[in-house]
């Protein structure tokens, strides 16, 4: 088979006279494992691996910030240490990205633990 996955990211701004819509269309791709991984993650004030249980390689992750007050920053682990790449505000939309096979991504809450949904399907 292909083309087993698919995303069309849709994104609108109105604000006054500032107006802009982009509209990626149908991005597919073919998975070679065909395997998912959904969870709700508790993420601690330190950074720590965002886990993907079975997954034999995530491909596109969708995370989002759950917690009503406070922010997750996340991103890479490099040499040990986070790098921040992104934020999710509190009670924020999804995020969605591409893992990139042998990265370890990390995530952090600002003030308080903060539950975080992670979706993920394997490459």
């Amino acid at each position: 088979m292909s083309n087993e996955v698919g995303i069309n990211i849709v994104g609108t701004l109105n604000n006054g006279a500032v107006r802009d819509k982009f509209d990626t269309g149908n991005i597919n791709r073919t998975q070679t494992n065909a395997n998912k991984f959904q969870n709700v993650q508790l993420i601690g004030t330190t950074a720590e691996a965002v886990t993907f249980g079975d997954l034999v390689s995530p491909g596109e992750v969708v995370l989002r910030n759950i917690d009503p007050t406070n922010y997750i920053t996340y991103g890479p682990d490099d040499s040990g240490t986070m790098k921040v790449l992104g934020r999710l505000p509190p009670l924020g939309t999804e995020q969605v990205i591409y893992l990139e096979t042998g990265v370890t991504l990390k995530a952090k809450a600002d003030t308080a633990a903060c539950k975080m949904t992670v979706k993920a399907w394997d490459k």
